[in-house]
């Protein structure tokens, strides 16, 4: 399923194309607009037109340019632990697949506890660290379903809200999973306090993103998942 919304400005998820038009301004773009649905809640740009077929491939959310590799691991270090302790107990002696998995931060630490891990990143300027550090990082979806391994746990964190088509990405996970295996979905909220209640432009100016497509909260969260045939365990 895809909604051209590009166009029409249509709500991917439910296809309405009645929507308000969100406080703050996309930080790197202020000429989107950050739309909710009306009918399901659902929050996205008003325009994917900036997201090329090759634009993750190339660096795109680095403007083109090849990342700090060290700085960047630094940058996620807290995220990367908090999100390994969470899981830590469910990912020891199971296979893990890490999907979108960046500079593979997490993935360092999920070797500790796992039996195998891999990982699959599209930024092509990465994958001599991954090879550096004996990393087992994917350029492609394809190329992991080629291997015909399953896994026990897939994680995507904060990956979902950058996929223009985020239903057909998780129901090709789902086929990677092995026999009760789990996909964990970790994604900004677009119910914060900071972006509705308090209103703080400051954390608008940062959250939305011409690279944050969509924005859920705990209904069109389940919604995707739904759509995509999976069942949801928690949020």
């Amino acid at each position: 399923k895809y909604v051209n919304y590009m166009n029409k400005q249509c709500c991917y998820l439910c296809s309405s194309d009645e929507y308000i038009v969100r406080q703050g301004s996309v930080r790197d773009n202020p000429e989107i607009k950050i739309l909710e649905c009306t009918d399901c809640g659902l929050v996205y740009l008003s325009t994917l037109n900036h997201i090329t077929e090759d634009h993750y491939e190339s660096s795109g959310m680095h403007n083109g340019e090849r990342p700090d590799i060290d700085a960047w691991l630094k940058d996620t270090q807290v995220d990367d632990e908090r999100r390994y302790l969470f899981l830590k107990e469910q990912m020891t002696n199971k296979t893990i697949l890490d999907f979108g998995c960046g500079i593979g931060g997490f993935l360092g630490y999920a070797k500790q506890s796992a039996s195998a891990i891999a990982g699959v990143e599209l930024e092509k300027a990465l994958q001599p660290s991954f090879q550096k550090r004996a990393l087992n990082v994917f350029s492609n979806l394809e190329s992991t379903f080629e291997t015909g391994n399953k896994y026990n746990l897939i994680t995507a964190f904060h990956v979902v809200e950058h996929l223009s088509d985020p239903i057909t990405v998780l129901k090709e996970l789902s086929g990677l999973l092995a026999d009760g295996g789990e996909l964990i979905v970790e994604v900004p909220s677009s119910d914060d306090a900071l972006l509705t209640f308090y209103n703080c432009k400051a954390f608008q100016n940062f959250t939305y993103w011409s690279q944050h497509l969509f924005l859920f909260n705990a209904a069109t969260l389940t919604d995707l998942v739904k759509q995509a045939g999976l069942n949801v365990n928690w949020i």
